[in-house]
């Protein structure tokens, strides 16, 4: 693993902005934790580095066996940074992600990737399988006070391209574990406990209009099943925050957008029920928009398409660039912008920006 201090500095500043406002740390993970503000914690030698209940910025793996067994594989798959225990020379692997997860209203298929990758990364790594994910070593103490065992290059992942690699190196035949197995695979789990429990009971709720009870009634359901669920799981059962955020995500969209006897109604674009994907019966109930309204959500329609269109066309853009700043790099040659864009088969502004981006 490459040894570039440059990028580590600004992994290191890029995880400092990540921090919440007041992390769990400790210098002694066997003598409990607290929340602290993110200054004090940053001083201590163990931080909290995932489980935030509003998003997953980092995937992290816990190898309790020598580097010499597995340090050969991270040149196959790079961790953002590794941080190596001077004495045992066990590791801990972080996986930095680009586009953090949105974990409070997260859609299932994107908190299910998020699951996956995670027990795949543990079952290449052969990760700790009871590692929970929320207090690791502090980056930013390690490279202060062990700078020569901390590695990488504070690359950026996304998830679909660790799921691409992960599915090529694992060996063939590999049918992996189940997802619950995985620390997000539990909130994937109750994710879905939840949802259908509030199918089954909001049309009560709603003839009454208390949302609010409608939500503690859930909260109370949530963690009930959170401990029947995950009390004898590797990882034990979420976190008590965790489970509010799972609990008003699901009460607020079943509230606002399930309407009893068990049928989803589909809302479109300008947020109403989509006439269109409704039986003759359900639309006979819904009244249609008017002339004006029509034209609105025509122009709102229009609006949203082409701003889902142009963030296509700058992630592809962006792709490219990175791709051919690499290969720029590989062949030693200097990095123009006239290069650069002739290079990736882009506008010069294009480039321009993009090299602006990157300096900065």
């Amino acid at each position: 693993m490459v040894i570039l201090q440059d990028y580590q500095a600004e992994y290191l500043t890029l995880f400092r902005e990540r921090l919440p406002h007041k992390p769990y740390a400790t210098d002694d993970p066997s003598r409990g934790v607290r929340i602290m503000p993110a200054q004090a914690a940053l001083r201590k030698r163990y931080i909290q580095v995932g489980r935030y209940p509003n998003a997953a910025f980092r995937l992290v793996v816990d190898v309790d066996h020598p580097g010499e067994e597995w340090l050969d594989q991270t040149e196959a798959i790079r961790p953002s940074l590794i941080l190596i225990n001077p004495g045992s020379e066990h590791g801990q692997l972080f996986f930095e992600l680009r586009d953090p997860v949105p974990v409070s209203v997260a859609t299932q298929k994107s908190l299910g990737l998020l699951a996956d990758v995670e027990v795949m990364l543990e079952a290449f790594f052969l990760g700790d399988p009871g590692f929970v994910g929320l207090i690791a070593r502090n980056p930013v103490w390690w490279q202060e006070h062990h700078p020569d065992h901390v590695l990488g290059e504070g690359k950026l992942w996304t998830l679909t391209d660790l799921a691409y690699l992960l599915h090529r190196l694992l060996p063939r035949g590999w049918k992996g574990v189940e997802r619950e197995a995985s620390g997000y695979g539990r909130n994937v789990t109750l994710f879905d406990v939840v949802r259908r429990y509030a199918y089954l009971h909001v049309d009560a709720f709603r003839r009454n209009g208390d949302q609010e009870k409608f939500r503690s009634f859930l909260e109370s359901y949530a963690k009930a099943q959170n401990w029947l669920l995950f009390r004898d799981h590797p990882k034990g059962p979420l976190l008590e925050r965790e489970v509010w955020h799972i609990v008003k995500s699901v009460a607020k969209w079943t509230w606002t957008r399930y309407r009893g006897r068990r049928v989803v109604i589909p809302v479109s674009s300008t947020g109403r029920p989509d006439r269109s994907r409704l039986s003759r019966q359900e639309r006979a109930e819904i009244p249609p928009l008017s002339p004006e309204e029509q034209a609105v959500a025509r122009r709102e329609g229009a609006k949203k398409g082409g701003q889902k269109v142009g963030k296509a066309r700058s992630q592809a853009a962006r792709e490219k660039l990175a791709t051919a700043y690499q290969r720029l790099l590989e062949r030693g040659e200097e990095i123009t912008v006239s290069g650069l864009a002739s290079e990736a088969g882009v506008d010069p502004k294009t480039a321009r920006a993009w090299l602006r981006k990157l300096k900065r």
